[in-house]
């Protein structure tokens, strides 16, 4: 995370702030409870930034999806490119933005932020122009990729200065609250207005949950200091380049990294249609779907406690071990769909896939860190850029497959495939750390 006084120039490119590196752990000066008054708010405040930048402004899509597909006939390529849009803004919103200036500027940003995500939600509904659409959903995943950063940082101070670093997995918990949450409403606001009521219901969840986000969460770039400690004591000087001996572990990390988001998107975009398309015997639930949105709300369930536990795996067996067991339990829960789309294998899926797929990005960040001190910023920032590549892709080949063969089965495979592949190169990673250290 970036170190400035407020308003004072740009921040740097570390684009992706899940975790404290060392140094910035040894910069504060760890005072239980100091924080108290603030830190319960901000945590709140975080998690509702999350339910609205990613639950809704990035995944509400995958339920919608098929509602839009059914009333508007789109194809599987079209949403596809949507999709690939979204993902596209993502990655510009986050690598920008590290390099808000930081105090009341960022502050700024943040709540106009807010606004612009909870708008660009709504007007979803507005018209049935699929130009129109796609600059929505690209604008939608900037300001998602801003919201993200800007409330991980802010969040993150928070907790540092209170000494409660552990509870950074509970504000991440508010990923699955959101993707939950869009799976319960989703269903439900479409029996009562079809997709534009989605849109327009997803909005004014946004609009309320952004009140505690607007009043509780600000940008506070002051970290305290011990009163012995010089500025930026602890600290680890940051480089603009990678150090020769980081090159080949953060290569492999970094082609591990881009697979994943190749092969986890296709699940996050398209399973709720996979499953209503393949099940043919869908298990129904009145207003509230059918096997699709059941298992789509079982991917946010599995979402939320899954942060806590695999800093808890990384802890145990290290971060490399965790990301291996990651990457092969997700791509089975990827692929068990090709096999049945029965309630229990199906909600299995779900446990699989969203139980590993934000943990993994925590995992990535925080071995980042830990293998490059001295590059940081330029290390994550590769490794977003490779996972936001992938992202990218993936949406926009699962569609074309899906396109040409009329179903889904290969664009899964891929994905699987492409997982197992990287949990491969994950293997080759953990040998040459060994041997680092041996």
């Amino acid at each position: 995370m970036s170190r400035q006084t407020p308003d004072s120039g740009s921040g740097s490119g570390d684009a992706s702030p899940l975790a404290p590196s060392p140094g910035e752990l040894r910069q504060v000066e760890l005072q239980p409870g100091a924080s108290a008054p603030v830190l319960k708010p901000a945590l709140i405040g975080g998690i509702c930034t999350l339910i609205i930048a990613m639950g809704i402004g990035r995944f509400a899509y995958t339920p919608i999806l098929p509602e839009m597909q059914g009333a508007l006939g789109l194809s599987h390529a079209q949403t596809g490119l949507l999709a690939s849009l979204n993902y596209l803004g993502y990655l510009i919103g986050a690598l920008a933005g590290g390099y808000v200036t930081m105090g009341r500027t960022r502050t700024a940003a943040f709540r106009l932020a807010l606004l612009a995500s909870v708008t660009t939600t709504g007007l979803m509904a507005a018209s049935e122009w699929f130009a129109f659409w796609g600059f929505l959903r690209l604008a939608s995943g900037v300001i998602s990729g801003l919201l993200f950063v800007f409330s991980a940082d802010m969040v993150m101070r928070v907790l540092m200065e209170a000494g409660r670093t552990r509870l950074l997995g509970v504000y991440f918990g508010g990923v699955g609250i959101g993707i939950a949450l869009s799976g319960l409403l989703v269903p439900a606001l479409a029996h009562l207005g079809g997709w534009q009521a989605d849109w327009i219901g997803l909005g004014l969840l946004g609009g309320l949950l952004a009140v505690p986000a607007v009043l509780w969460l600000r940008d506070n770039p002051a970290v305290p200091q011990s009163e012995n400690a010089p500025p930026g004591a602890g600290a680890e000087k940051q480089q603009k380049r990678l150090p020769p001996a980081v090159i080949l572990p953060l290569t492999l990390l970094g082609l591990a990294y881009f697979l994943e988001g190749l092969g986890y998107v296709v699940s996050g975009t398209f399973l709720v249609a996979i499953l209503q398309e393949k099940a043919s015997d869908a298990v129904t639930l009145g207003i509230f779907g059918d096997i699709g949105n059941l298992t789509w709300v079982m991917v946010g369930l599995a979402v939320a406690p899954s942060c806590l536990i695999w800093a808890w795996a990384a802890q145990r067996w290290g971060e490399i071990r965790a990301m291996i067991a990651a990457h092969l339990l997700q791509a089975v829960g990827i692929a068990l769909p090709l096999f049945s789309t029965a309630l229990v294998p199906s909600l299995l899926a779900a446990i699989l896939f969203g139980g590993t797929f934000v943990g993994i990005t925590l995992l990535v960040v925080a071995y980042t860190r830990k293998v490059a001190p001295t590059a940081t910023a330029v290390a994550i920032g590769l490794m977003t850029g490779a996972f936001g590549l992938g992202q990218i892709l993936g949406p926009l080949i699962a569609g074309l497959l899906a396109e040409r063969s009329g179903s889904f089965d290969s664009s899964l495979t891929l994905s699987s495939l492409s997982v197992v592949v990287g949990a491969g190169l994950l293997v080759l990673l953990l040998k040459a750390d060994r041997g680092k250290t041996a």
